[in-house]
């Protein structure tokens, strides 16, 4: 991947109180209202999904693939969007990104 491409995941903020990764807005990160602004910018950095999607990590597309079968997008960004936005699909491919190898 060319230097400067990657997955935008910087945070975004919301006037209702969402808070959500910028290219993701389907990807909550909490509630700035309830959680706090450091307390979401905390469990982000920590977020291994969102550290897989910033350096925009092949290793995701096998791990949605082990859940679902319908890999397809019009651009790189676009795929790394779509393998995101189920709920059922973040949630396997985040505990298998921190499962020890």
């Amino acid at each position: 991947m060319p230097p400067g491409e990657g997955f935008d995941t910087d945070p975004m903020f919301w006037a209702n109180g969402w808070a959500t990764l910028f290219s993701a807005v389907h990807t909550c990160l909490g509630d700035r209202h309830w959680d706090g602004g450091e307390r979401i910018l905390a469990r982000q950095r920590k977020d291994p999904l969102t550290a897989a999607l910033r350096r925009l990590d092949g290793q995701l597309l096998d791990l949605y693939a082990e859940v679902r079968p319908d890999l397809s997008a019009t651009s790189r960004h676009h795929l790394f969007h779509s393998i995101t936005d189920g709920a059922d699909a973040r949630l396997h491919m985040t505990r298998r990104l921190t499962q020890p190898a």
